[in-house]
């Protein structure tokens, strides 16, 4: 059941991996480049180390439970990263992220790499995405997959007052905005927004929101994705992290949403690492520009 549950948190994070996985892909290999990366970083270069020991500015918090509406709040900051991305142990993909938060404005870009892998292929399929909100809601989305055999997919969803619509291929959705506010999540790198948000939550303090999920089910025939579910974090002990020979602390943040549980790791505003493990089943996606040698979280 475990197992089944980290399964479906794959399926709720990858984005667009229906419209790649096909049997008349496994016999093609493409010869695509490395996944791009975005050539303007908005922040200033800084060492690994100097990004991950930056002091975080203290502000009173409490262990209340705190909804969408306090995503207002969010302190300025920026980040850029590099994620790899694996499943059971296999490098699946890797997402180059740039994102801005000033007061209550989140904008986020990201370009990367979907890789399968099989008995004599290896299928790659490029995709970017971009993501806009503002007051605690969003206001745009658009993604765009590049995938060989006309398997190629674009999502733009735009804010018209309180309902969102949603265009995917042919059909177009439209849904109402939650009054209290919501996120938009797709790719890996769209959870890098959320540490931002949740920094000042003590251990123990939770955090809620209505979650517009961008998505679809590998082999299914119904779209999961467009549809709004509940998220649930609760922040949970510091760990310490290794940075090639040091321990560095982090915090970690349980996410729960009906698609199962995860373990967000992050280090102030920074986001560190996403990791879903159950029986025989694992997914993590982490920053391969701060961790070079992999992602290694002591209890």
């Amino acid at each position: 059941m475990k197992g089944r549950r980290v399964r479906r948190v794959i399926v709720f994070v990858l984005i667009g991996a229906a419209v790649v996985v096909g049997g008349g892909l496994i016999a093609l290999q493409l010869t695509s480049p490395p996944a791009p990366m975005l050539d303007s970083p908005l922040v200033e270069s800084a060492s690994r180390q100097e990004r991950l020991d930056a002091s975080v500015e203290e502000t009173p918090s409490g262990n209340e439970e705190r909804s969408s509406d306090a995503m207002d709040a969010a302190r300025s900051f920026r980040s850029t990263g590099q994620l790899a991305i694996f499943a059971n142990e296999q490098r699946i993909g890797s997402e180059s992220y740039a994102i801005r938060v000033e007061g209550d404005q989140v904008d986020l870009d990201s370009v990367g790499l979907f890789e399968f892998r099989a008995v004599i292929a290896t299928v790659r399929a490029a995709f970017e995405q971009s993501l806009r909100s503002v007051a605690g809601a969003p206001t745009s989305y658009t993604y765009e997959l590049d995938a060989p055999l006309g398997r190629s997919a674009r999502i733009e969803a735009t804010a018209e007052g309180s309902v969102f619509r949603v265009e995917r291929d042919d059909d177009t959705v439209r849904m109402a905005i939650p009054a209290e506010g919501a996120i938009a999540l797709g790719t890996f790198s769209s959870y890098a927004g959320l540490p931002p948000l949740l920094r000042d939550l003590e251990i123990g303090g939770r955090w809620s929101s209505p979650a517009f999920v961008f998505g679809g089910r590998p082999g299914g025939q119904e779209a999961e994705g467009e549809i709004l579910r509940e998220l649930r974090i609760v922040r949970g002990q510091d760990v310490q992290v290794r940075l090639n020979e040091l321990q560095v602390t982090a915090e970690t943040y349980h996410v729960d949403s009906p698609s199962g549980g995860a373990t967000l790791y992050a280090k102030g505003a920074d986001f560190l690492a996403f990791v879903a493990e159950g029986d025989g089943s694992s997914l993590i996606a982490y920053r391969e520009d701060a961790f070079p040698d992999g992602f290694d979280a002591s209890p």
